[in-house]
């Protein structure tokens, strides 16, 4: 697990337990990145993390050391993460087939869309790039299909979605210029999908809270989730799935701990995990598991 810290300009490293989903503080490695580290994501082959700096409007790529985890930064790292105009990138999710990078900037209201190369870690911007969202976009996920791509806009309180095609260009999906728009909460900040795509999770940072909604299979559009929303710690940012489906953690900046959820496999409701919340430093802002 790669928690960014903003205070800190860097990034940790922690184990997992695999059979509580607890996290391991102890061996804590920090890694620097940036100026604001603001998100941070790992390709699907799991060589790469790529984190949003948004003091200097850019993306940075590390490669992972397979045996130890530790980061180390690719050759032609960083990469320019928004137009000439200039911006702040606040999230960057790759697509499952390892081929295109997606990142959000809230002050353009746009999507910026690049290649991967999945062997160097360069990123290409693409053509159709970029593509305008809603008000204040500051997080992108993709489904793991990689058919549907979702932003939250912290202004107009919804998540919007985009088909992907072969590419990679972004298509708003039926009901809106700016992707099909949903209600997600008062203040919704970071996206989490969990792997059997059923599920899709928004925190929200103003009401302390993770926004639950069901994926339909073949349109992608999100109806409202039975219990939802959950409460988290104060101030919930950033959030992950394990790649079991079987754990949910969120970063909450305003009290500095981790909250662990079990996902209920068949509802996607969230349940507290003994030890939950964790205490853990100053101003958590993203995590991401390996």
């Amino acid at each position: 697990v790669y928690p960014a810290n903003q205070a800190g300009s860097n990034i940790s490293k922690f184990s997992v337990n695999p059979g509580s989903g607890a996290l391991i503080v102890g061996g804590v490695q920090s890694t620097g990145a940036g100026s604001f580290p603001q998100a941070i994501t790992i390709d699907p082959s799991g060589q790469f993390a790529l984190v949003a700096d948004g003091a200097n409007d850019t993306v940075l790529v590390f490669s992972i050391n397979p045996a130890t985890g530790a980061l180390v930064q690719v050759p032609n790292s960083p990469f320019t993460a928004v137009s000439a105009a200039g911006g702040n990138p606040s999230s960057v999710a790759v697509d499952p087939s390892d081929q295109f990078v997606y990142v959000t900037d809230p002050f353009e209201a746009q999507v910026f869309s690049f290649t991967f190369n999945a062997a160097t870690g360069d990123l290409t911007p693409l053509a159709s790039s970029p593509t305008a969202s809603g008000n204040t976009p500051v997080w992108v996920s993709i489904d793991p299909t990689g058919q549907f791509l979702y932003v939250s806009n912290q202004t107009d309180a919804t998540a919007s979605g985009w088909t992907i095609n072969g590419a990679g260009a972004l298509t708003a999906m039926a009901g809106s210029a700016y992707g099909a728009e949903f209600a997600a909460g008062g203040n919704p900040t970071v996206i989490a999908i969990d792997p059997t795509d059923q599920f899709l999770y928004v925190t929200d940072v103003v009401q302390s809270t993770v926004v639950g909604f069901n994926i339909h299979p073949s349109t992608g559009v999100l109806s409202a989730m039975t219990g939802s929303p959950f409460t988290s710690g104060n101030g919930p940012w950033g959030e992950a799935i394990d790649p079991s489906g079987q754990f949910l953690y969120t970063t909450n900046d305003y009290d500095g701990t981790i909250s662990m959820f079990a996902i209920n496999g068949t509802t996607g409701a969230l349940t507290p995990v003994p030890g939950s919340p964790l205490v853990y430093g100053t101003a958590p802002s993203s995590i991401v598991i390996e």
